[in-house]
């Protein structure tokens, strides 16, 4: 009789195990799919030069904290986008992402750096996906796959940064420059050009 109960398990057993192994592989070809797929597109290279009224802005964290926070809940609105934006002593993005049916977290943290044409970098310092160990260009690769991310912030894996092109990304009516931005000190400048 023993013998009877010992197949039944022996063969469950073995379709478990089938199973994940199933899942296992699916799991790794989708994630395979996803590392290698990606394609980003360049930053522009040349800046229209606007002419028009000029006006210096001096701003503080909280007013670009209370600023993101309102522009992007209206790009989230309706969707089912979440995804946060938020300086503090570095710049913080946080996010989660779902992977085979589980919510993962992932935060990365932010060195922002004004470039040459008054746009902004912003270069990876740190980042965690959960309890994952993943390098930092697939990190930015499950980044691109995010929904809904504005065409004016382009992904750079390779460079480990994120490209903010605030001149052409804003409106055709406003080109925004910014000439410094010193969280450590709190000290935000723009140059703003009215048509």
């Amino acid at each position: 009789m023993s013998t009877k109960l010992s197949n039944p398990w022996k063969t469950a057993f073995i379709i478990l195990s089938i199973l994940i192994a199933a899942m296992l592989f699916s799991a790794f070809i989708a994630l395979n799919q996803i590392f290698s797929n990606g394609t980003f597109q360049e930053p522009p290279s040349s800046f229209p030069v606007m002419e028009g009224a000029e006006f210096t802005v001096t701003t503080t964290k909280d007013d670009v904290n209370y600023w993101l926070e309102k522009e992007l809940g209206k790009e989230q609105a309706g969707t089912e986008l979440g995804y946060r934006l938020f300086l503090d002593d570095y710049i913080y993005f946080q996010t989660s992402l779902h992977v085979l049916g589980f919510e993962v977290p992932l935060e990365m943290v932010l060195e922002p750096a004004v470039t040459a044409e008054g746009n902004i970098e912003l270069i990876e310092r740190s980042f965690s996906v959960g309890s994952f160990e993943l390098s930092s260009g697939q990190v930015f690769q499950l980044i691109s796959i995010i929904p809904g991310l504005p065409d004016w912030i382009y992904i750079l894996p390779d460079e480990r940064k994120f490209y903010i092109d605030l001149q052409n990304g804003i409106s055709e009516e406003v080109q925004l420059k910014v000439t410094e931005f010193d969280l450590q000190v709190n000290n935000i400048q723009l140059l703003l050009t009215l048509k």
